[in-house]
């Protein structure tokens, strides 16, 4: 939930940092990093080290912690991770070019919306997590001289942020109705810290760059008191945040001794992190938010238990040729499918269809044989959404397995949220038998992932299995 800032302006220095990138918008830019940068709160130079690209449909399982983030370099996205176990997988909710969102977080219980601060604008603005779309609320000044760094929110609803002049940090309430900025206090033993986090138990802790130390803050005052080194060079815009289900202390760090940015966890007693992973491209990360845990809804999703809470059609059987466990599901013939009825609530923050994917096919040419995961309406009459794949691939690459990954937009939720829906897989191809070449799919590890605004997901409805 919190985020790292903008940069940090040097007195008289303030005509160098930036550079015109198009007419009319300035983006801030570090001086040329020497071989011992001092600390800096704004973008990294120099390119990012390559991970691996990032990825918008096709990832490693849903599990785990989703948070969202804003990428500050080399592009400008708000990002979705659906499993921060994984951090080099991410998918793109929005651009954010042309703005400096390096502060931000969710406040209360509103995960529909990130506060987030321009640091170039010193404005408040509200980012909407299903669109990305920005809504100005009104001017943030800093203290005389200071930048924004970083932004935490409570449960309770109020937003603290944290700014800093390279030679000390201060402390700040921000009315989320009207953007207007209150000094709490100097953030004492911390010359520049570049963000804050505060916990359930309204513990809040800092990154101090300057000292690459954890720095526990008072909330009521801004007294600090160091808690440790980190363990590595932290430099540049960083991010942090509590994952509330679990209480630990997330970095969206910038390693500058790395040249990447990283996703870290610290130990809020001694300050030390340790490497979770890197982002994609070596991204550098600034605002850190995370949602609510996740919850899988389907019932048997690797196909372990045979076909319960399955019902099919079309004659697919089970096969042992499985992404993982014992089984997958196989499909063939013109038309074949599985399906299982869910219900989705109301309240549904995100939802994500996903499952792996292989087959064998002997049929070159492109969309003739289609294997879909759908969102059905209960009489299968209406699809809502769909996520295929072409089988022709198999053609080339026979029993390579493939992830096949959907967030759902913002209108594609309004559709199923509430409602009880069926999750389908089906396999179509032409069909002319002794003459056309056919293509064979097998399906596993089938996923629909669900956040709500709440912890307890022990009264999922699971509707009866319906006949087709």
């Amino acid at each position: 939930m919190w985020r790292k800032p903008v940069q940090m302006l040097l007195s008289l220095s303030l005509l160098v940092l930036f550079s015109i990138a198009e007419p009319g918008h300035l983006v801030a830019r570090p001086h040329a990093a020497p071989a011992f940068p001092s600390p800096s709160t704004g973008r990294a130079p120099g390119p990012a080290q390559p991970t691996r690209d990032a990825v918008t449909r096709r990832l490693s399982p849903l599990a785990g912690h989703a948070a969202f983030a804003v990428e500050l370099y080399p592009d400008e996205y708000m990002r979705y991770i659906p499993n921060t176990a994984i951090p080099d997988e991410w998918l793109e909710v929005s651009s954010v070019a042309d703005t400096a969102y390096y502060a931000g977080d969710f406040v209360g219980d509103d995960w529909r919306q990130m506060y987030v601060i321009d640091y170039g604008l010193n404005e408040l603005h509200a980012l909407d997590t299903r669109t990305g779309a920005a809504t100005p609320i009104g001017a943030c000044q800093p203290i005389s001289g200071h930048v924004w760094t970083g932004a935490t929110g409570t449960a309770a609803g109020t937003l603290y942020a944290s700014s800093n002049d390279e030679a000390s940090s201060f402390l700040h309430t921000v009315d989320i109705t009207t953007g207007a900025a209150t000094v709490v206090g100097q953030i004492t033993n911390a010359s520049a810290i570049i963000d804050i986090a505060i916990n359930a138990d309204g513990e809040m802790y800092g990154l101090d760059i300057s000292s690459d130390s954890l720095v526990q803050i008072d909330p009521a005052t801004g007294a600090g008191t160091v808690i440790g080194a980190i363990g590595f060079d932290a430099n540049y815009a960083q991010g942090m945040d509590f994952e509330p289900g679990s209480g630990t202390l997330y970095l969206a760090a910038y390693n500058a001794t790395a040249s990447r940015g990283e996703l870290r966890t610290a130990d809020t007693s001694t300050g030390q992190s340790t490497l979770v992973g890197a982002f994609p491209d070596g991204a550098e990360v600034g605002a850190l938010a995370f949602t609510p845990p996740p919850a899988q809804v389907l019932q048997n999703p690797g196909l372990e238990d045979g076909w319960a809470y399955w019902q099919v059609d079309g004659a697919p059987f089970l096969s042992n040729n499985s992404h993982s466990g014992s089984w997958s599901v196989t499909l063939s013939g013109q038309e074949c499918w599985v399906w299982q009825p869910v219900f989705i609530p109301a309240d549904a923050l995100e939802v994500s269809i996903s499952y792996w994917l292989t087959g064998i096919s002997s049929d070159p040419d492109w969309d003739n044989d289609i294997l879909c995961g759908s969102i059905w309406d209960l009489a299968l009459q209406t699809e809502y959404v769909d996520v295929c794949y072409g089988l022709t691939y198999f053609y080339s690459y026979p029993m390579v397995w493939k992830r096949r990954i959907h967030r759902l937009e913002a209108d594609e939720l309004a559709e199923v949220a509430g409602k009880p829906v069926v999750v389908a897989f089906r396999l179509t191809q032409d069909w002319n038998p002794g003459y056309h070449k056919t293509s064979t799919a097998y399906v596993d590890d089938a996923a629909l992932y669900v956040t709500r605004p709440i912890y307890n997901y022990d009264h999922w409805v699971y509707l009866p299995l319906v006949v087709r």
